[in-house]
Order: C-alpha cells, then sequence, then structure tokens
C-alpha cells in the first residue's frame, strides 16, 4: 500500500469512526484598534473554527448608510498560525467571506449591504430574530454588531477533504487565533468603514470562538491518523494592500505564492475610498493570469468575470469585488514558476488600491511564500 492510499484508509476510518466535536470556547474580550487573540484548546485534529464576534457601540446621531464591506470591515485582519510557525490565516475578515462564499458555492456575504439597509425592521412570521445575520442598524441608540466568521482549517469537511488538519493533541504549546479590531465603525464615505456617518461610543467587542475537531477513536489499538493531510498545510492568506503602480490602462501585476497550489484568489480594488468607486467605469476592467511573463493562463473582462461569478454564486459580489476560481484545476506555482495576475484599472483614479489573498494548499517543508508586490 502506497503512502497516499494509506492516508485515504485512514482519512476514511476517521470520518467513519471518529467523533466530529464542535465546543464552545471560553469568550475573550478586546478593544477596538487593538489584537485579540484566543487561545485554542489543545485538543483532538482541528479541521475548522467559527468565531462569533460582537461589536457594541451607541449611536448619538444615526448613520446615514452602511459601507460596501459591511460589518466585515470591522476586523482588517484575521490570522491563524500553526505549532510549527504555519501561517494558516492571514487576510481580511472580508475577503476571509468572499474565499468561503466560493468554497461553499453559495453567498457567505449574506447581502449584508442589502438586507440591512431595511433596518432589519420586519421580521417574518415565523422567522427567529436570532437568524438576521448580519445584524445591522442605522438607528440611534445603543446598539451591537454581530456576525459569525467561518475560518477553514482543513481543506472542505463537508466534501471528506481533510488535508490542512492540524493535529492539537500536544501537552505544550499554543495555538491562537488573532483578530484585529478597527479603530473605528464609522468614517465618511468610506468603505474601509462598516457605517458612513453619525456620532459613535464604542465598548468593548468579544468574541466566542467555536473549535470544531475529530477525536480520533482508536481501531484495534490503532488511531486512525492520515499522516499526508496532517503534513499539509491549507493557507488563506498572503494577504496585502497595495498603492503602488496603479495607472488607468496599465497591468498592475500581483505574484501567485510560491511553491503552493492556488484554488482561488480573492480580491478588491479601492478607488476613492469606495469598493470600485461605486461604477463600473472606474472599476477594473481586466484579469490576466500569466506564468513566467507570456503565456496565458486565464482571461477575463470585468463582465466575463462577474458573469462567472454570478454563476457560481447565483448572485453578484459587492462592487469592485472579485473572486477567480481555480479548483477545478488548480494552478501550481510548483510546476508554472513564476505566476502572477494582472489587473487593469479603467477610468478615473483616485488613491486606488488593491487588497488581494489566496487559498492555496502546500505540503510543510516547501519554501514559504513572498507577498504581492
Amino acid at each position: 500500500m502506497t503512502p497516499s492510499e494509506q492516508n485515504l484508509l485512514m482519512r476514511q476510518l476517521l470520518i467513519r469512526n471518529s467523533p466530529l466535536i464542535n465546543k464552545k470556547l471560553p469568550t475573550v474580550t478586546g478593544a477596538y484598534g487593538g489584537t485579540t487573540r484566543v487561545k485554542l484548546n489543545n485538543t483532538g485534529l482541528l479541521t475548522r473554527l467559527f468565531a462569533h464576534i460582537k461589536l457594541p457601540y451607541n449611536a448619538s446621531v444615526a448613520p446615514t448608510s452602511i459601507g460596501n464591506k459591511s460589518v466585515f470591515a470591522a476586523v482588517p485582519k484575521v490570522q491563524l498560525i500553526d505549532f510549527d510557525g504555519s501561517t494558516r490565516i492571514n487576510t481580511s475578515a472580508y475577503l476571509l467571506q468572499v474565499i468561503n462564499s466560493m468554497r461553499q458555492r453559495g453567498s457567505a456575504m449574506l447581502t449584508a449591504n442589502l438586507q440591512s439597509l431595511a433596518g432589519w425592521t420586519s421580521v417574518s412570521a415565523g422567522e427567529s430574530n436570532d437568524f438576521r445575520e448580519p445584524a445591522i442598524s442605522l438607528a440611534t441608540g445603543a446598539q451591537t454588531l454581530e456576525f459569525i466568521l467561518e475560518i477553514p482549517i482543513a481543506a472542505h469537511v463537508e466534501r471528506g477533504d481533510l488535508r490542512g488538519m492540524i493535529n492539537a493533541q500536544f501537552t505544550s504549546g499554543d495555538l491562537q487565533l488573532a483578530v484585529d479590531f478597527a479603530s473605528l465603525l464609522n468614517g465618511t464615505t468610506d468603505d474601509d468603514f462598516v457605517f458612513n456617518g453619525g456620532t459613535m461610543t464604542l465598548g468593548t467587542p468579544s468574541i466566542d470562538v467555536y473549535q470544531e475537531y475529530y477525536l480520533p477513536q482508536a481501531i484495534q489499538g490503532v488511531l486512525p491518523l492520515p499522516q499526508e493531510d496532517l503534513a499539509t498545510v491549507y493557507e488563506i492568506g498572503v494577504f496585502s494592500r497595495t498603492t503602488d503602480n496603479l495607472a488607468a490602462g496599465q497591468e498592475k501585476l500581483l505574484n501567485f505564492p510560491v511553491i503552493r497550489e492556488v484554488n482561488a484568489v480573492a480580491l478588491d480594488f479601492i478607488n476613492n475610498k469606495l469598493l470600485g468607486a461605486g461604477a463600473a467605469a472606474n472599476d477594473l476592467s481586466q484579469f490576466v493570469v500569466y506564468a513566467n511573463g507570456n503565456n496565458i493562463l486565464y482571461q477575463a473582462s470585468r463582465t466575463f468575470q462577474c458573469h462567472k461569478q454570478r454563476y457560481a454564486l447565483a448572485q453578484d459580489l459587492p462592487q469592485g469585488t472579485y473572486a477567480l476560481d481555480f479548483s477545478k484545476g488548480p494552478i501550481s506555482t510548483a510546476i508554472f514558476g513564476n505566476v502572477q495576475l494582472a489587473v487593469v484599472p479603467q477610468g478615473t483614479l483616485t488613491t486606488p488600491a488593491v487588497e488581494v489573498c489566496f487559498e492555496s494548499i502546500y505540503a510543510k517543508g516547501s519554501t514559504l511564500s513572498g507577498a504581492p508586490v
């Protein structure tokens, strides 16, 4: 039996004979403008985390509208580092939700900025307020922003793909989830904030983390541990925000991470402080993936890219937000070498910026990637 065959056998034995446990950790409080760290339990084979985030505030003057990043603008960075120093998650909450949308082939965005404009004032018969998530209000008074982030560790538990699981059964060493909170919730016509306008006093944010893990059960005295899955890193990261070399009609090159199988790229384009400047005429116009400078692996106009996203999600992502999906044929930078994504802005540009992150898989011990430039 080859190592890969043995891994598949151990994986199936694990799935069939071991409980998949979901356990709530103690509530952790933080502070706006700071980093809050949640220590995970050293138990089992970790597959996924869920972070239930609550952000209290008191609005003495009501905000006028909700930014296009909605509640996710309140968390500019989410990070998870493995025991051995491998980066598992390093991106913004907004782009994490974009990746999760493509992973689930559904709207993890939850059309937050559309639903919440109604103020969540009406609830259908039989519908519980608990399911109005993310909950946003434009009213004055004491309010709480509340939403849940899914933080995948294994590649895809629902599909039985456990590559990237973390063996947390250690007696020493800490595994921590780090969440950065924005300094403010409201700004002035700026999608880096949850709200536009208003006057607010901020309270104390908190996080409830739910830890999902398999608890291996011995079979004839042997624990089913899929070693190849545990020696693989599933990563949503290499996050960057870049402002240089962005000019209308000119290609801006973003480097793929090296020695990776890249499943997806999530990015957003900010122009005049708004996603896509609020208009297609001032958004990105072209997307091209090059291998070694001249071989085209993927090419799409903005219209075609939006069509592919709508086909996958049955709805659009917010303006200026894009997800390039390569899950049916991952791009291996170990094979193709230097791989770059070129995006082309168009129209009138005012302090433009691109935020990007990559969903990828690699074997532990591979050369670590550099940040895109």
